[in-house]
């Protein structure tokens, strides 16, 4: 727990790292005690309001909000997930004895969704699902991963077979 007591206005953000707490104004003689670190104190209210506007923060004062940090999609380890989930390996298998080279289309199209977007991958996606035979259930397991290493909506829209 921390307290501050204050000599003048001010404004903090404590958190615990994962939320800010907002409890916006602690005027002069009273005490304010938090469960979480105070993160930040301001002693003018357009600096905190600034300061919120910069870390996206909608709010309310007294509002708990969520920190607002950017996620990086880490198609590294995706990639190396695909290359060693048994259960897609299987998949590729299938795939490499009818269409040797949609296997490297497919991971080539999805390296490209960054910077190009998904309509490349949308498309190889589809054939490759054809010829593989994957079951919707397995889709729903590669979305779930896509999802867990922060891949982009619309991609894990196409995996799971839906309009992103």
């Amino acid at each position: 727990m921390q307290t501050i007591n204050p000599t003048e206005n001010t404004w903090v953000i404590a958190g615990n790292g994962v939320d800010l707490f907002l409890p916006g104004l602690v005027q002069p003689g009273e005490e304010y005690v938090t469960g979480q670190p105070i993160v930040e104190q301001f002693t003018n209210r357009d600096s905190f309001l600034s300061r919120l506007d910069e870390l996206s923060i909608l709010y309310e004062e007294n509002d708990y909000v969520p920190e607002i940090k950017e996620l990086t999609p880490d198609w590294d380890a995706f990639n190396a997930y695909t290359l060693s989930d048994a259960t897609f390996k299987s998949y590729r298998d299938t795939v490499r004895v009818v269409d040797g080279e949609l296997n490297s289309a497919l991971f080539d199209a999805y390296s490209l969704v960054d910077t190009k977007g998904t309509g490349a991958f949308s498309v190889v996606w589809t054939q490759w699902c054809v010829v593989s035979q994957i079951t919707v259930l397995h889709k729903e397991d590669i979305a779930n991963v896509a999802e867990g290493f922060n891949l982009p909506a619309d991609f894990v829209a196409i995996v799971r077979g839906s309009t992103p």
